[in-house]
């Protein structure tokens, strides 16, 4: 006889940087998350020197050792792709996070120090294609 494994869940998670909760984008894109039952984290810039298990196992703030990363970023854990997907799309038509660098959790990241993560995602982010403005996208459906 089988015995069945029971493999623990990881909790929905979106670690959010430079949203605030007391601003419009901030609260939306929280109403957002948990509409898809996503729990919302705030990153602090104090918590930059922390690797990214650390900070979603919920250890004490450690501080990075260069100047804060001044864009916003949203990285989601134990998310599914499929509800990743369907979060990007309602943030697109909600309009909300259109500038935010957008990463995953991954078993290589988890132990990166978050503010050397945050400045792959930059780099990485530099070198891809801008996306297209509705009125980029206008104009190549008349012509």
């Amino acid at each position: 006889m089988m015995k069945a494994r029971v493999i623990p869940s990881q909790p929905e998670i979106a670690v959010l940087y430079h949203f605030k909760e007391t601003q419009q984008e901030g609260a939306v894109l929280r109403e957002l998350l948990s509409q898809h039952h996503i729990e919302a984290c705030s990153l602090p810039e104090e918590a930059l020197g922390q690797t990214v298990a650390s900070f979603l196992a919920g250890e004490p703030p450690v501080a990075g050792k260069q100047a804060p990363y001044p864009g916003q970023v949203i990285v989601f854990s134990g998310v599914a792709a499929q509800k990743q997907q369907a979060v990007l799309r309602a943030l697109r038509d909600a309009r909300v996070g259109r500038e935010a660098i957008k990463a995953v959790v991954t078993p290589t990241n988890r132990g990166w120090v978050l503010e050397r993560l945050f400045a792959e995602l930059s780099a990485e982010h530099a070198h891809m294609p801008a996306p297209k403005t509705a009125e980029k996208e206008a104009n190549c459906e008349t012509n």
